[in-house]
């Protein structure tokens, strides 16, 4: 499968130069001419890698950088490609969170080696991650998603935190307070009934996914995974 690629860019030339040369070398492309667009994408692709222009209409590309950053599910290789390459623009660049940054005007199998470099380490260390798998539910606690059958499912942190955590240790109860500790931290004020409402929103995105029941109650104590019960609801099924 080849890696996705996603270009913000809003100089049509810029934009199919390095569509042209991207394209050619194996990668699939996504395009936004603006920030706004961009996000829009995020929202139904993963791509492997982002470039990114720093000037472009509406929000720049730094506060796009920061933006990703700050809310992101794993640490997205990013490379500014820009004109703005004064020693003091790259440190803010840097300081915002880009992986690399290369100056226009630039030359084509330079910023390729540079993307396929960027590439191969990032998906070096996410096979270096741990990957819990049963039954179809795979988990990716370092980039934190979740697939049913290969499909992403739309989880939030805590979401995903807790099903890895229960996914682990198939069959053992956690008490809500350790699940706290978990989610949380020790010491944490949050109330332990937090953890319920986590439970019962997994519960719900997992069932809309398609996934058989496994998240079960053991009263008075907490929660656990059963791979069992989903069994049991596929045979019934």
């Amino acid at each position: 499968m080849s890696s996705k690629i996603l270009i913000v860019e809003d100089e049509p030339g810029i934009q199919e130069l390095l569509r042209v040369n991207l394209s050619r070398a194996g990668y699939e492309i996504f395009q936004a001419s603006h920030v706004a667009a961009a996000h829009k994408l995020l929202e139904r692709i993963e791509p492997d890698l982002v470039l990114v222009d720093w000037n472009m209409p509406g929000q720049s590309g730094l506060e796009f950088v920061k933006t990703l950053r700050a809310r992101e599910q794993n640490r997205l290789p990013i490379i500014m490609v820009s004109a703005r390459s004064s020693e003091e623009d790259k440190l803010m660049a840097f300081e915002a969170g880009v992986d690399d940054f290369v100056g226009k005007p630039f030359h084509a199998r330079e910023l390729l080696a540079r993307v396929k470099s960027k590439i191969r380490r990032f998906n070096a260390e996410n096979d270096a991650n741990e990957r819990i798998e049963i039954d179809g539910l795979a988990v990716f606690p370092a980039k934190l998603l979740a697939t049913v059958q290969g499909v992403r499912i739309d989880l939030q942190k805590d979401e995903v935190t807790l099903l890895a955590a229960l996914m682990a240790k198939p069959q053992q109860v956690f008490a809500r307070d350790k699940l706290l500790d978990i989610l949380h931290g020790p010491h944490s004020d949050v109330a332990d009934r937090n953890i319920d409402t986590v439970v019962t929103r997994l519960r719900r995105k997992l069932d809309k996914a398609g996934h058989p029941p496994c998240l079960e109650t053991v009263r008075s104590m907490g929660y656990r995974y059963n791979p069992a019960a989903a069994g049991a609801a596929d045979m019934a099924a």
